[in-house]
């Protein structure tokens, strides 16, 4: 045997001349091969100014100098070349690539260069590796960089990690004390999910995003733990109450609940008013606070808030004009009878005749149900030239067919003089009648803002009329008598020390006592008549 089994070094020989030459090329070999460097691997073609010791490892169809060594260790010495064939096991360090090579026998492979890495089955940093983790590392800090385009690389960094089957499990596990407390992953499905553990056995998902759309998935929550909440407010925020609905949560308590096509406030359940059971908006509440709505505006103009109801023929979003009679709106009033809501009152609005553009002729209608009844029937209606009507309205005997009321708050009543409605029907005490006469008839201007400053009047004073007999009056309150209110308020009240006072002559009365009057004149003329013709007729027989 002439050389080592491994490295095949050479031998000295017995009595072999010049011995120092074999032993000397025995340590160049020891030089190149142990601790073995190369400059690059799979070179093709000897460099133009190779420097003495430097190493390739060649490729698979190498030229020129290199010709025929495919494979080898093509080492650079005395200015020639030396090939050096590697043996399994063998170990160099790439230095163009910064990697470390194992040879096997025919190939060589990259140890941690992520090519063709050797096939570690465990690899341990800073800790042991063991079966059930064969990859572990203990450290307090760790950095993944991308290598830059002056490196060899493209500046990206992306890390792969794969799984089986679409059954199986990849994902990131967070521990506390080697317990599970939060996960992300693909957890027994292609889904991203996102959950966590107070004890590491039972998980609760958070979040789940969709595979197949891309959706963000939360879980259902519930009121006094929301799914979505901002941090430090643990129960205030989105819930998923059941399919289709979405709520929001404040407190730990359910305040608005969305369904298919209706928003409830205040109600998990609709109100099933009786015009709109279905009604896209209902809010409940047991206070006038928490079941009311409010609108304001602010801004330095005379506008305000406004809440609008619009009516058209056509399709949503489009234009078709209404016709005659049309409703525009309505306000509906239900009372609840035990058994369910039933309508009392309403308000509506509908059109008073053939809208053309830029003209919308419109009536106002109010309407109540009587006893006994749940349908509304029409008290007052405001026509589109301004004419109010009163269909239905209470009824009086002591007035003509209409009287404002000035002392109940200008209300108005029908009056009659039927027999119907009148009892304890005596004749009229003459004495009554003859007061009227020391009324004083009076020319006036007037001082109302509605009437004509230039024109005079006639007519009698209401507070002397008063004086002869308060019947002959209508009793009201003038504008003095009321408390002054914000701009803008709703309503008047009556100051504490108000008083009803004459407001207008009732004529159509002093025309039934002028009757009267009338009537015993008439009875005295015709006596005096009578006895003038019987005066006549005797001076006549007598002559």
């Amino acid at each position: 045997m002439s050389a080592t089994l491994r490295l095949a070094l050479p031998f000295l020989a017995a009595g072999q001349a010049q011995k120092h030459v074999t032993h000397n090329d025995a340590l160049m070999d020891l030089d190149a091969l142990v601790q073995l460097r190369v400059v690059a691997r799979d070179a093709l073609s000897p460099p133009l100014s190779p420097a003495d010791g430097e190493i390739w490892l060649l490729g698979a169809a190498p030229l020129g100098d290199w010709a025929g060594q495919a494979g080898q260790l093509a080492e650079r010495r005395d200015g020639g070349w030396i090939f050096h064939a590697p043996r399994a096991g063998w170990i160099a360090w790439v230095a163009d690539e910064q990697v470390l090579l194992v040879c096997d026998g025919s190939t060589w492979r990259g140890i941690l260069d992520g090519g063709s890495a050797a096939s570690l089955t465990r690899f341990g940093l800073g800790t042991p590796p063991d079966a059930a983790n064969p990859f572990a590392a203990k450290l307090n800090k760790a950095l993944w960089t991308a290598r830059g385009s002056g490196e060899g690389g493209d500046g990206d960094l992306r890390i792969t990690l794969n799984k089986e089957a679409v059954g199986g499990v990849l994902s990131l596990l967070f521990q506390s004390g080697y317990s599970g407390r939060a996960e992300i992953g693909l957890v027994g499905d292609n889904d991203l999910q996102f959950r966590v553990s107070a004890d590491g056995s039972l998980w609760q998902e958070g979040l789940r995003i969709d595979a197949a759309t891309g959706a963000l998935r939360l879980r259902a929550g519930s009121a006094a733990a929301p799914a979505l909440s901002p941090v430090g407010d643990s129960d205030t925020g989105l819930v998923f109450p059941a399919a289709d609905t979405v709520a929001i949560s404040t407190g730990g308590s359910e305040n608005l609940r969305a369904l298919p096509g209706q928003i409830l406030i205040g109600t998990q359940t609709g109100l099933d008013p009786s015009q709109a059971p279905s009604a896209r908006f209902q809010v409940a509440g047991t206070t006038s606070g928490n079941a009311s709505m409010a609108l304001g505006r602010y801004s330095a103009n005379s506008a305000s808030a406004s809440f609008n109801f619009v009516k058209s023929r056509g399709a949503s979003g489009g234009h078709a004009a209404v016709a005659a009679g049309d409703q525009l709106g309505a306000i509906h009033f239900d009372g609840d009878t035990g058994a369910a809501f039933e309508l009392g009152a309403r308000i509506s609005a509908s059109a008073d005749g053939t809208p053309t553009a830029g003209s919308m002729p419109s009536r106002l209608s109010f309407a109540t149900s009587p006893s006994g009844s749940v349908a509304p029937v029409e008290r007052l209606r405001i026509a589109a030239d301004g004419r109010v009507n009163f269909p239905n309205v209470a009824t009086t005997a002591a007035a003509a067919n209409a009287v404002l009321d000035s002392a109940s708050g200008n209300s108005l009543l029908r009056s009659t003089s039927s027999r119907r409605y009148k009892r304890d029907v005596k004749p009229l005490d003459p004495a009554a009648a003859d007061r009227v006469l020391d009324l004083v008839p009076v020319r006036y201007r007037s001082a109302a803002p509605q009437d004509r400053a230039e024109w005079s009047w006639y007519g009698l004073l209401a507070e002397d009329v008063a004086a002869i007999d308060p019947r002959l009056v209508h009793w009201g309150y003038q504008d003095d008598q009321y408390e002054a209110l914000p701009e803008g308020a709703v309503g008047r009240r009556l100051l504490p020390d108000a008083q009803l006072r004459p407001d207008a002559v009732q004529y159509d009365r002093l025309s039934v006592l002028l009757i009267d009057v009338v009537r015993r004149q008439r009875t005295t003329i015709a006596g005096l008549v009578a006895r003038v013709e019987a005066l006549e007729a005797q001076a006549g027989r007598g002559s």
